[in-house]
């Protein structure tokens, strides 16, 4: 689940050294469990001082995903239990379907979830692939759905 403290209490549980989530914020146990943007700016550089020019290129130019942001209003009295059952049945070929908030579908290379907002009337999709044609297709398959 997104929110700063259910990313804490998962990489606590998992034992992980880094953690954040699409915000930017970085979450760094070694200096401390919250998030903070300065700590990624950190481990940025620190990566720029380690890697020669060649390997940051490759880093920075061939290792590019996208990621794309769709809300939509989530009419009076949608059943969103529904929605997500219908986006799991659209997702059949996913490798992992994780339904702790919303419904997220991972393949290998991509993943696509829809949310309700815990503050606003609407659904959150979010979708990242290797290619922004491949990302916009998840997005239609989830927004097929709502429409």
């Amino acid at each position: 689940p997104v929110g700063e403290i259910n990313v804490v209490r998962a990489m606590q549980e998992a034992g992980a050294i880094i953690g954040g989530e699409g915000s930017g914020g970085v979450i760094l146990p070694h200096c401390h469990y919250g998030r903070d943007s300065l700590v990624g700016v950190a481990l940025v550089i620190w990566l720029m001082a380690h890697t020669t020019p060649e390997q940051w290129n490759d880093l920075t130019l061939h290792s590019l995903y996208t990621i794309l942001k769709h809300k939509q209003p989530l009419a009076e009295g949608t059943d969103l239990k529904t929605i997500i059952e219908r986006v799991a049945t659209t997702c059949y070929d996913a490798n992992v379907i994780d339904t702790r908030d919303g419904i997220r579908c991972d393949w290998s290379d991509a993943w696509v979830q829809l949310r309700g907002s815990n503050t606003e009337p609407i659904v959150r999709i979010i979708a990242e692939a290797p290619t922004e044609q491949q990302a916009q297709a998840l997005l239609k398959r989830v927004k097929e759905v709502l429409n």
